[in-house]
Parts: C-alpha cells; sequence; structure tokens
C-alpha cells in the first residue's frame, strides 16, 4: 500500500462520520421545518426566518471555537499537553463569552425581523420561539468545542454519535411540546425552540462526558484553575477562529440573501432555487468534512515538524477534492431533471418550475470541482493556523466579484433568476482559484513546513 493510499484511507476514515453529522443535523432542521409546518403558513415562515437569523449568528461564533481543533492538533504533533489544556479551557471560555451576545440576538429575533420590514404577524410568532430557541445557543457550542478537541484526538464518530441521539429526542419534543401530546402543554413554536434547547443540553452532556470519560483527557488537567482566565490564550482562539467564522458567514450569508432575493422573481423561481439550494447543503457536506479531516491530519503533522506527512497529506486532501467535484459536477448533470422531478413532486419535465430548478443544478454542478479544491484547502491551511487569507479571498470572491456578477446580469442583460445562480457560480469559482492559486504560491515560495512556520509567527 503506498503512502498516498494509506493517506486516503486515514482521511476517509476522520471524514466519514463527519459527513454523517452534518447530514444528521439538516434531518434534524428539515424535521424542524416539517412540524412548524403543521402549524400553519405564518407559523412556518415565522420559525424559518427565525431560525435563519439563528445560522447567520451560529456560523459566526461557531467559527470562532472551531480554531480548538488546529490548535489542540499542533499541540499534540508537538507533544505539548500544557498547550492542549489551555487551548481546550479557552476554548470553553470563547464558547461563553461569544455564546452569550449571539443567545441575545437570537433572543431579539423578533425585534430584527420587524427592522427589515417583515410583516407583523410573522414577526409576533416569531418572538416567543425565539425566546426559547436562544437558550439552546450556548450548549451548541459548548458541543462543538468538546467535538473540535476530540476530533483533533481522531475521533470523530462521537459528534455522529450525539447528533443521531438527538435527532429522535428533538422530532419527540417537538410533537409533544408544540401540539401538547404526552401530557406536555401545547406551546406551538415556543415548544419547537424548548425541544431544540433540550437536544442541544443533551448532546452537549453527551460530549462532555466523552470528553471527560477520554482516556487521553485523563491524562490532561484541562479543568484545574478552570475559572483563571487566560486572555493570551482566548486572543489566540479569537485571531485564528473569527476568520473562519467570517469565511462561513460569507458563505452562509449569500445563500440566504439569494433566497430573499429569488423571491422577487416568482414563486416558480424561488421553489426552483429552493431545490438547488438544498441539494447544495446536501453535496457541501462531504468536501466540509474532508477539509475539517485536513485541518487535523496537518495540524498534528505541522506541530511534530513532519515535512514529508504535511505534503502528503495536503497533496492526497487537493487530490480528493477534486475527484469529489468531478463526481459531482457528472452526476448533477445527467441527473439534474430526474432530481428536480423528485423533489419538487411532478413527473412532468417540461413544466416551468422543474425546467428552472434542472438549470440551476446545473449551474450548481458545474463549480464544484473548483468550489471543493477552495473548502478544502481552506481546511489545510487552517491545520497550519493560516486563516486570514482564506477569509479575504471568500469576501472578495463570494461577495465581491459573485455580487457584482449578479447585479451586472441583472440590470445589464435582464438574465432574470439565472443571473443569482450564474453570480454564485462566479463567486464560488473565484474562491477556488484564488485559494489554489495562493496555496501554490505558498507551496512554491516557502515549502510547506516552512509555511506552518510562517503561519505561526
Amino acid at each position: 500500500m503506498t503512502l498516498y493510499t494509506k493517506e486516503t484511507l486515514a482521511l476517509c476514515r476522520l471524514a466519514g462520520p463527519l459527513v454523517l453529522a452534518s447530514l444528521v443535523f439538516m434531518a434534524m432542521s428539515v424535521t424542524d421545518v416539517v412540524m412548524m409546518s403543521w402549524l400553519g403558513r405564518t407559523a412556518l415562515a415565522a420559525g424559518a426566518a427565525t431560525s435563519d437569523l439563528q445560522s447567520i449568528a451560529f456560523y459566526l461564533m461557531a467559527g470562532i471555537v472551531a480554531a480548538v481543533a488546529p490548535l489542540v492538533s499542533h499541540a499534540r504533533g508537538a507533544g505539548d499537553s500544557r498547550a492542549i489544556e489551555r487551548v481546550t479551557r479557552q476554548g470553553f471560555w470563547a464558547a461563553a463569552l461569544v455564546g452569550l451576545p449571539g443567545a441575545a440576538l437570537v433572543w431579539s429575533a423578533a425585534l430584527v425581523l420587524q427592522q427589515i420590514g417583515v410583516d407583523a404577524a410573522i414577526a409576533a410568532l416569531a418572538a416567543p420561539y425565539a425566546h426559547t430557541l436562544a437558550f439552546a445557543f450556548v450548549p451548541m457550542l459548548g458541543v462543538m468545542v468538546c467535538h473540535h478537541y476530540l476530533s483533533a484526538h481522531q475521533r470523530t464518530r462521537l459528534l455522529l454519535a450525539a447528533a443521531t441521539l438527538a435527532l429522535p429526542l428533538n422530532a419527540l419534543a417537538n410533537y409533544a411540546l408544540m401540539f401538547g401530546y404526552l401530557g406536555m402543554p401545547a406551546l406551538g413554536l415556543a415548544g419547537a425552540g424548548v425541544a431544540s434547547a433540550i437536544a442541544a443540553a443533551v448532546m452537549f452532556a453527551f460530549m462532555l462526558g466523552c470528553l471527560i470519560r477520554d482516556q487521553r483527557a485523563r491524562g490532561y488537567r484541562l479543568f484545574d484553575r478552570f475559572l483563571t482566565p487566560d486572555w493570551p490564550g482566548f486572543r489566540e482562539i479569537l485571531c485564528i477562529g473569527l476568520p473562519i467564522g467570517i469565511l462561513s458567514l460569507g458563505e452562509v450569508g449569500a445563500a440566504l440573501l439569494s433566497t430573499v432575493v429569488m423571491g422577487v422573481f416568482g414563486a416558480d423561481a424561488l421553489a426552483a432555487h429552493a431545490v438547488a439550494l438544498r441539494c447544495a447543503g446536501v453535496i457541501y457536506a462531504l468536501p466540509l468534512g474532508l477539509a475539517h479531516a485536513a485541518t487535523i491530519r496537518i495540524g498534528y503533522f505541522a506541530g511534530s515538524g513532519d515535512h514529508d506527512a504535511v505534503a502528503c497529506t495536503a497533496k492526497t486532501a487537493l487530490w480528493l477534492a477534486l475527484l469529489v467535484g468531478c463526481a459531482y459536477l457528472a452526476i448533477i448533470n445527467a441527473a439534474s431533471g430526474a432530481i428536480a422531478q423528485a423533489l419538487l413532486g411532478t413527473g412532468d419535465p417540461a413544466t416551468p418550475v422543474v425546467y428552472q430548478a434542472a438549470l440551476f443544478l446545473g449551474v450548481l454542478a458545474a463549480y464544484q470541482p473548483l468550489l471543493c479544491a477552495g473548502t478544502v484547502l481552506s481546511g489545510v491551511l487552517r491545520g497550519v493556523k493560516e486563516t486570514r487569507t482564506p477569509m479575504m479571498i471568500s469576501l472578495v470572491s463570494i461577495w465581491g466579484i459573485g455580487g457584482a456578477t449578479a447585479v451586472a446580469l441583472i440590470v445589464l442583460f435582464d438574465t432574470g433568476a439565472l443571473a443569482l445562480w450564474l453570480g454564485l457560480a462566479a463567486g464560488a469559482a473565484t474562491f477556488g482559484l484564488g485559494m489554489l492559486g495562493y496555496f501554490t504560491r505558498l507551496w512554491r515560495k516557502q515549502g510547506t513546513l516552512r509555511m506552518a512556520m510562517a503561519a505561526e509567527t
């Protein structure tokens, strides 16, 4: 077995549970949406709007605590147990200190919706849901800290176990608390927020228990002097994690904005867009899991000073990303019509909504190789603590070039709804090209280990 084959298997073993966990979390979100729809259209709109605002805040804050993974991996490679203890403690501090403002923002979601002009009836229904959903925010950040610590020790299956545990619990709690079954009060949308908070608390308790029981953790004094602040450690997490959060927020924000703008082009365009965006979310789980696995492996090898292993992991991750992207390109293009018909529930491929959905899926497929490469390379660079440049490339590409492309196509060429997807494609493709160019330049100019050292200093 060659070195690259071994590394491919190692990356896939790490990434597989993370991909499945992402899909389970998506299933949980879909469950919430379906059960909210049973309360009526207005309730569904209020729940979806509040959930979107919560997602915006959570992606930013979760990106900050994501710095725990490369820092712990790097410290493991260097054999620095005190750094592992320090980073993990400050990860929990970060979860609390950035999570509380995030929870406050979610609590105020109804006011935010009113300020941006959402219908008063929707904002009124959103308030009780937002007030209960806010209690899920900090526990979920705690879940992420435990996950990143355990993943850095190559224990990625535990997040999948936690998500699998939470999925039926969340559905059962929704059923009981939203509609008043099993002896519970009927709380409506507020019940969905309580269910989310319960699921988050259970996941946090499960993950924290796994962390405490972990044999490696027993050798560390993770919770000694826990209440004593370590501001340099906190700043390190913030400096590395904030660009990760902004990068994630930029991607999510562009998708959410495109959904809002798509409503201008009519119900068919919005339905077609929803189908394509749902597919985009599902297929994005694979390169995202691969990127996280690359972060863990490269962080460990960079910490131990192993030139060759860092180079091998980086090359293997990039080739896997391109392979995945090309597979997506071929499969989605071949099956775009069938996917659109299946998700829209119609057997007639000639209907305008199916045609539009298939067209959007074709655009989605076209930029997958570059997007997958860019996503995985951001994980590779994260492993050597380089997060600022990927953030800037993302913002310039997705919001600058992608946004300008969409506006120009709408205003100058009157391309309608397709312009938004062409803008998303331009932004994603430019991001991929930018990441490839930056990574190649660093590789040729500095060498992989020097790249790690440069990022540290």
